[in-house]
């Protein structure tokens, strides 16, 4: 993705995506993470590891660097978005 596109072009086109094994372990323990942010006076500040580790554990999918890899990018890509969306805000209400 460059600048300010949001999703894969396929996507945006309308085409199938098709995830590999791995892309559906992560794509899984995504969905099941979402409830394991760490929430502060400023809002989210990253997911709760300890957490998600036991998630993927239950779930069967091997936490390993690739693993964290992905959901780092994933959990980086989210809190971006927060901050834009709180600078927004911030612009809004002045």
């Amino acid at each position: 993705m460059s600048g300010g596109e949001t999703t894969c072009k396929k996507f945006a086109e309308g085409g199938d995506i098709k995830l590999s094994p791995r892309g559906r372990e992560v794509s899984a323990l995504w969905a099941g993470v979402q409830s394991q942010w760490r929430i502060g006076f400023s809002g989210p500040s990253g997911l709760d590891y300890t957490a998600v580790k036991i998630v993927a554990d239950t779930l069967g999918i091997d936490w390993d660097t690739t693993t964290l890899k992905h959901l780092q990018n994933l959990e980086g890509a989210v809190l971006r978005h927060f901050a834009d969306e709180a600078k927004k805000a911030e612009k809004k209400a002045k």
